[in-house]
């Protein structure tokens, strides 16, 4: 049967990472939570995370979302300024938004190796 080709299009939901790449950028991840992160939120199309808007956090925010718009460019990785905080949106279609709250671990299942969580 052939693809639709409206699917032709699509993006696979999957990191193109390589695996010994990944370890070292959820550390960068968890490094910048622990430090910055003053919310997060699951949303219908992915997460909203609110980080403090300092000088060291908006510079390491917006090149982690470059590098995964470059790996994981099925999601929309958004980061934009606001009065108080930086905001890092990352949105997707269909079972790319529950992959992204996964990431995140904001899913309904606790994620212990998401990326703003220890293990």
């Amino acid at each position: 049967m052939p693809i639709p080709e409206e699917r032709l299009t699509e993006l696979p939901i999957a990191c193109s990472l390589p695996p010994g790449e990944q370890v070292p950028r959820v550390d960068r991840w968890r490094a910048l939570a622990a430090r910055y992160l003053l919310d997060e939120e699951a949303t219908a199309e992915g997460v909203r995370l609110r980080y403090r808007l300092e000088p060291e956090a908006v510079s390491e925010l917006e090149d982690l979302a470059r590098l995964e718009r470059d790996c994981c460019g099925w999601a929309d990785w958004r980061v934009e300024r606001t009065d108080d905080a930086v905001v890092l949106e990352v949105t997707a279609e269909g079972d790319g938004a529950a992959a992204v709250r996964s990431m995140f671990g904001l899913d309904s299942a606790e994620a212990p190796g998401s990326m703003t969580r220890g293990s």
